[in-house]
């Protein structure tokens, strides 16, 4: 009979992501991907965070930076270094228990008023060397909220460890403008014409099949079967941590591009560029940008949205793009107007009569008042029923 009590202090290896983790108080930590004697030690490191061994920076006040410090301890990543980098520069010399309610929205409006610099690249000199510009950019609705709610939850640790009385407000944050992510038929038409040879074979191979670019850039004629129309990678984006195959349907028109390619050239890379060399996605990225499409990864957000207009089911959709989870495609897979109208047309009423009854039918009439009728009849000993006289 299993324990109640749950697993045993200490890390444990979780051989489906195979990461070390630790259950303290009901919660579960990461402590990455390390051998077992580093997960060790940052399970020492964790308790002294958690104060399971004490506190280990005694009675003394800790700064902005230091509480931040110890949170991040938690939630290695570089992620959330980034995210909380404005923070730090911005709060990092302030004493935690001296922040006030308001703090989150000065916070946010010195973000709004600072903005960050981009250096750009606006020419080059006669020596061959190049020119930059620092240019001033707002940053997106995006950003401020990742800001602004790495800094809240920063805060919200700090309350519950009581440094702070009460964390402060968060402040209201514009709302994320989602950009189409998909291209239209007059776009994909105007840039695959700028394109040559070899160019246009690599787009179309990823707009017909809906595959990541990488996949494209680095598909072996050894994973192609073109009589079973598929292409099987073992080495792709998820399979270290789910160990599945990632299979790529073909659909006619892209086994008519890869047949296109003689039989005595069918070995090593599939897509190669104009030099005979195999992609490179800075070189791919470069060559779309050039023909008037900006992201090489929106032919594969085309294809999605393709797949739903034509009316696949969302669950062969992401297998179809190679996806484990379902919330993944509805990142980006937007129904349109046009299709919840065609939607509509062919919905049934949830007051449809059930099959094989006439409408307006009921097994007993009943009244205005929607009461049943008295029964005309009575049982007799028998138990049939019988009129009344």
């Amino acid at each position: 009979m299993p324990s109640k009590r749950g697993p045993k202090p200490g890390p444990r290896w979780d051989p489906a992501n195979r990461v070390w983790r630790v259950h303290v108080n009901g919660k579960r930590y990461g402590l990455g991907r390390v051998d077992e004697t580093e997960a060790h030690v940052r399970w020492a490191k964790l308790r002294r965070e958690l104060e399971l061994d004490g506190p280990d920076a005694g009675d003394a006040p800790l700064t902005v930076a230091e509480a931040t410090e110890r949170w991040h301890a938690l939630r290695p990543g570089k992620w959330h270094r980034e995210m909380l980098a404005p923070w730090i520069r911005y709060a990092g010399a302030e004493l935690v228990a001296d922040l006030d309610a308001d703090h989150l929205e000065r916070f946010r409006q010195h973000l709004v008023e600072t903005g960050y610099v981009r250096r750009r690249r606006v020419g080059v000199q006669k020596n061959g060397e190049p020119v930059y510009r620092d240019e001033r950019r707002e940053y997106s609705a995006q950003a401020m909220r990742h800001f602004v709610g790495h800094a809240h939850r920063v805060l919200q640790w700090c309350a519950r460890r009581g440094l702070i009385e009460q964390t402060p407000d968060k402040p209201s944050l514009p709302k994320c403008v989602r950009r189409r992510r998909d291209y239209q038929v007059d776009e994909l038409r105007d840039a695959f014409g700028k394109l040559n040879e070899a160019q246009a074979r690599i787009a179309r191979f990823l707009i017909e099949t809906g595959c990541r670019p990488k996949e494209a850039i680095e598909l072996q004629w050894s994973d192609v079967d073109l009589e079973r129309g598929v292409c099987e990678k073992t080495k792709h984006k998820t399979g270290d941590r789910t160990g599945a195959v990632r299979r790529i349907r073909l659909t006619p028109e892209a086994r008519a591009i890869l047949e296109k390619t003689p039989r005595g050239r069918r070995r090593g890379h599939v897509f190669r560029n104009s030099y005979g060399r195999p992609w490179a996605h800075a070189g791919l990225r470069t060559a779309l940008r050039r023909a008037g499409l900006n992201s090489v990864y929106r032919l594969r957000h085309t294809r999605a949205q393709d797949l739903l207009r034509q009316g696949m089911a969302i669950e062969l959709v992401a297998r179809w793009l190679g996806h484990k989870d379902l919330r993944t495609v509805l990142t980006y897979a937007d129904a349109e107007d046009a299709a919840l109208g065609r939607a509509a047309q062919g919905l049934a009423s949830p007051l449809r009569p059930k099959p094989g009854r006439k409408p307006g039918s009921a097994r007993r009439a009943r009244g205005a008042d929607g009461r049943r009728k008295a029964d005309r009849g009575t049982r007799g000993r028998s138990g049939k029923r019988r009129e009344a006289s």
